[in-house]
């Protein structure tokens, strides 16, 4: 006899199982393939090993029944070729030894004592269908419900009693050709349980990998959905949506800046109008030039260089501002078209915005704020002929009604008439010097209510003006900006529109060859289910026949 022989179909079943596990392509793959080639290479090796662990009892009984009984050594002794690796325990060690499955294995137990008896059920839960149980006891045999567990779980169990201790000798049992067979058949058990567990590894990392692809698969299907929603225009929509804020965004600042223009223009209401009332109020008197038969009267030059200053100023600050809110509008309407962009996951777009410079708001208030006209008013100036005149009035004016009342002899008494003239007289020039002098201060109030009212009218003629052509540059200059950017935003839009088909084809294949590779995983996981089914009915046909055989020789053995 050579050794111990491994069946050729649990040696095809174990090349199998190395090419499933190979086929896992991961982790677990490479593990079950190492465990596989470690376990193949102890199989091609010349020999197996059979273990034999000897139970004693304690120390007083050691001498009795000795390792020389059963023909061997403690260690390593070879029998007709084959290997026993032979180790002895006590039975306060059967509690913590684990019995090994994956190699033929023969245990010795003395049963001596209701001790052992109880140590031997602890055994017996530790058995497999690859261990062979020889027991020695005095006469008493087994216990009942030790021997059923020992054969629910298809353990080997020799009873031996006293008279026939001569049948543990190794030496004379390997000269029999069955127990040699037996010890065979044991050994390809072992190799069956080996490959059992292989295979159950296997099923489990099938297991994990057909879940993996299931939400692999999920996962896909997630992202043709999404590369299908793109599909439909919405980056070229979003676009879209971008172009029209902007447009937007401008009408209402061009809304909004004419409207702020014209109301600080509106005559008695508006601000600017306001302030030329205010600086009109500082006009209290006119300038007068006298000439031989009138008075020429004027505004004068300082209040009007004053006052064009004054609203010249005022022209530039408001416009200034009016920069002022364009270029902050300009930066918030970048800062909303970012923002927009990024909420539909667009690239942001650079907007051309060439800011107005002041140059022109200072050309045209230059050209416009002037007088076109100026104030010149008269008033008649009397002179000591219309004065003499008028004081004669009041001398006329008595002599006349004396006349009337038939009193002319009265003018024969001139002790009276000389005092009552020079009365009169001097009446006379009292009034009318009271009469010329509040008809000046009348007539002075008349034409500075005039030149106020003109340069009130040049004031809104300015103001106008200069609303209006603002306003038209203004105007001018935000429709430019519109235009400009509108094309910046047709070429953005067909430079969108290509990148998105490029991205949208690339991204389809890519999701086809992650459908692809993912299809393909889940044919070969399939072929891999079905060759492990295969595998695992072969693995269960092997072993019962195994088992089988088994109790056929242990028949001839026992007999």
């Amino acid at each position: 006899m050579v050794g111990l022989r491994t069946d050729s179909k649990l040696l095809v079943a174990l090349d199998e199982l190395m090419g499933q596990a190979a086929a896992l392509d991961d982790i677990a793959g490479r593990s079950i393939v190492e465990s596989a080639r470690a376990l193949r290479q102890r199989l091609d090796e010349p020999k197996a090993t059979v273990d034999l662990v000897t139970f004693m009892p304690d120390a007083e009984y050691r001498e009795q029944v000795t390792l020389k009984a059963l023909g061997l050594d403690e260690g390593t002794t070879f029998l007709e070729g084959v290997p026993f690796v032979v180790r002895r325990h006590a039975f306060s060690a059967v509690s913590s030894h684990r019995l090994e499955e994956l190699r033929p294995l023969l245990v010795v137990c003395l049963l001596d004592g209701p001790e052992q008896a109880e140590a031997l059920d602890k055994l017996a839960a530790l058995s497999s269908d690859t261990t062979w149980l020889m027991v020695l006891h005095g006469g008493e045999g087994l216990p009942g419900g030790t021997k059923a567990s020992l054969e629910s779980q298809q353990t080997v169990v020799e009873e031996i009693g006293p008279n026939d201790l001569e049948r543990i000798s190794l030496p004379r049992r390997m000269q029999l050709p069955h127990f040699h067979t037996a010890l065979n058949l044991l050994h390809n058990l072992s190799v069956s349980n080996a490959l059992d567990r292989l295979e159950t590894v296997i099923g489990l990392a099938l297991d994990q990998q057909e879940r993996s692809l299931k939400a692999r698969r999920a996962m896909n299907q997630q992202q043709v959905i999404k590369v299908q929603g793109r599909r439909q225009g919405h980056a070229h929509d979003a676009a879209s949506q971008l172009k029209q804020l902007l447009a937007q965004r401008i009408a209402e600042l061009e809304a909004g800046l004419a409207g702020q223009v014209e109301a600080r223009a509106r005559p008695q209401t508006g601000a600017q109008s306001r302030m030329v009332d205010d600086l009109l109020e500082d006009l209290v008197g006119l300038t007068e030039v006298k000439r031989a038969r009138n008075t020429i009267m004027a505004v004068p030059p300082p209040f009007e260089e004053r006052f064009l200053d004054k609203i010249a100023t005022r022209l530039r600050q408001d416009g200034l501002n009016d920069l002022i809110a364009m270029r902050d509008a300009m930066r918030s309407l970048e800062q909303d078209m970012a923002k927009a962009a990024e909420r539909c996951e667009l690239p942001s777009p650079t907007l051309q915005i060439q800011l107005l410079t002041d140059q022109p708001l200072q050309e045209l208030v230059a050209n416009v704020v002037h007088l076109e006209r100026r104030y010149e008013g008269s008033m008649v100036r009397k002179g000591s002929y219309e004065f003499f005149m008028a004081i004669r009035k009041y001398q006329m004016i008595v002599f006349m009604m004396l006349s009337t009342l038939g009193l002319s002899l009265m003018r024969e008494l001139r002790f009276i008439m000389v005092p009552l003239t020079l009365l009169l007289l001097g009446l006379g020039a009292v009034f009318v010097v009271r009469s010329m002098r509040r008809e000046r201060e009348e007539s002075g109030e008349t034409e500075l209510k005039k030149a106020r009212e003109m340069l009130r009218g040049e004031a809104r003629r300015m103001l106008a003006d200069v609303a209006r052509q603002w306003s038209r540059l203004l105007n001018d200059h935000l429709r430019t900006i519109q235009s400009t950017n509108a094309q910046t935003m047709d070429g953005f839009l067909k430079d969108l529109a290509r990148k998105q088909a490029e991205n949208e084809e690339e991204e389809k294949r890519r999701v086809q060859l992650l459908v692809q590779k993912n299809d393909q995983q889940e044919r070969r996981c399939a072929e891999l289910r079905r060759a492990h089914q295969n595998l695992q009915r072969t693995l269960g046909r092997l072993r019962n026949d195994l088992h089988q055989t088994f109790a056929r020789q242990a028949r001839h053995l026992f007999a």
